[in-house]
């Protein structure tokens, strides 16, 4: 059984191309490759702008199908968009693997310039790579067998991730 989440941060560990989960992508720039258009042809970042706006939260609409993209309003949104030089970030070990989520952010604090390391998005992620290199240094069978699963490889030997003394 794979837990997906945590495939997804996995790979995006040992594989360099792994970044189509836009939650660890970094930079993850909207409007770029992906746009969510609603019933009624409004434009917006992600599912999650759109539910916040649905709810009445916060209008993150960028656009309409009739008028265009709001590139204005995206390049604010792009301004937190990738974490290379975020003060907390760039001393991150996890840096490399990690992402950025502004809208997440705005979701739970109501502005995209909180400290990273104060957001919820952080500290889960912290967790999750802490516990992807614990898994990874495991010796086990049933785990190796997951992570093999989970890469969709053969199998995962303890060579794969020497331990140095």
């Amino acid at each position: 059984m794979e837990e997906y989440y945590f495939s997804q941060c996995l790979k995006r560990v040992l594989r360099f191309d792994a970044d189509n989960h836009v939650d660890i992508r970094n930079p993850n720039l909207f409007a770029s490759d992906y746009v969510v258009v609603d019933y009624d042809g409004s434009f917006y970042p992600t599912d999650e702008a759109r539910m916040l706006s649905r709810i009445g939260r916060i209008d993150l609409n960028i656009g309409h199908v009739s008028t265009g993209i709001d590139w204005a309003k995206v390049g604010v949104l792009n301004s937190g968009a990738s974490n290379h030089f975020d003060p907390d970030c760039i001393h991150c070990v996890y840096q490399p693997f990690c992402g950025t989520d502004v809208i997440d952010d705005i979701s739970r604090y109501g502005r995209i310039d909180v400290l990273r390391r104060d957001t919820w998005f952080c500290g889960r992620h912290l967790a999750l790579f802490d516990k992807v290199f614990e898994v990874l240094y495991r010796r086990d069978e049933p785990t190796r067998a997951s992570l093999a699963a989970w890469l969709g490889i053969a199998a995962w030997s303890g060579d794969m991730a020497p331990i140095h003394s």
